[in-house]
């Protein structure tokens, strides 16, 4: 059973209870994100075997040809590069070329005979409305020696700070339902909740950081009521870094054939874990 030396209940007390970083270090702890992210990929899969990265657009962390890897997005390069082109953060000419259109289809469906190994994603797993049921496919396309690797947002360090933890039985549910969008509630507890705090306010003044809450209960209603019959976009499932690994100690029960190989706790001044869960 993986338990991290550190039990937290919260960011505030380990904000408190930890040693503050200077301003430099912190600055280079956030420069060597990337390449620490990609460090972790390494040690869990090699360069040669053939990899899906979900959801890079224009900032992939897998790079062709230094990685055997395909691209996965719910839009088209078209799309992507349209979008790109009218925000000023991203960058049309950096869109990756997309090889799985996910309109209509799931990714397991997607890739289904394709000889895909391992699966990528950088903050999109939280997005996923039924996640079980998701890992579960994935795991019975890739097979034994499979791989399912990300970054994930541990929710005491982002504007999920004050949202509930998504409990077992939400997750049971959803598999159970087959869900393909996040559910209204879900939308309802994402706008309601959500406070645009940063890590490093977290990290730096714990329960002080000082910041409000963004929508009305009157704008999170109508949210809701926007999810009963189109898709809106929203953190699905609410975790810690020990909140994941004891969801992924559930999957044997769950016949999910998937086993915790690796794991990165979330450390100051970061807003994520890092993750590789193995097909056995």
């Amino acid at each position: 059973m993986w338990k991290f030396g550190k039990q937290r209940s919260d960011g505030a007390a380990q904000a408190k209870n930890d040693k503050p970083l200077s301003q430099s270090a912190t600055a280079r702890m956030l420069d060597q994100r990337k390449n620490r992210l990609l460090e972790f990929v390494a040690g869990c899969v090699t360069s040669s075997e053939l990899g899906v990265e979900i959801g890079p657009f224009d900032r992939p962390l897998l790079t062709r040809p230094d990685w055997n890897v395909r691209y996965a997005d719910v839009s088209s390069t078209s799309e992507l590069r349209r979008l790109a082109e009218n925000s000023p953060l991203r960058h049309a000419d950096r869109v990756v070329e997309v090889d799985y259109v996910l309109k209509g289809i799931s990714l397991p469906q997607a890739i289904s005979g394709g000889g895909v190994r391992y699966i990528f994603g950088s903050h999109v797993y939280e997005h996923i409305a039924d996640l079980l049921g998701f890992l579960r496919q994935l795991a019975a396309e890739m097979g034994p020696g499979g791989a399912i690797i990300g970054a994930f947002p541990d929710r005491r360090y982002t504007y999920d700070i004050d949202r509930p933890r998504t409990t077992l039985g939400q997750f049971i549910d959803r598999d159970a339902r087959s869900i393909t969008q996040p559910d209204p509630q879900t939308v309802f507890d994402h706008f309601y909740h959500f406070k645009p705090v940063k890590a490093g306010q977290v990290w730096q003044h714990g329960v002080n950081h000082g910041v409000a809450r963004q929508f009305s209960l009157a704008h999170a209603r109508k949210m809701m009521d926007t999810a009963r019959s189109s898709y809106v976009d929203v953190h699905c499932n609410i975790l810690t870094d020990q909140e994941f690994v004891d969801l992924t100690e559930t999957f044997p029960d769950l016949g999910i054939n998937l086993r915790l190989q690796k794991m990165v706790e979330t450390a100051r001044p970061m807003n994520e874990f890092h993750f590789c869960l193995k097909v056995v």
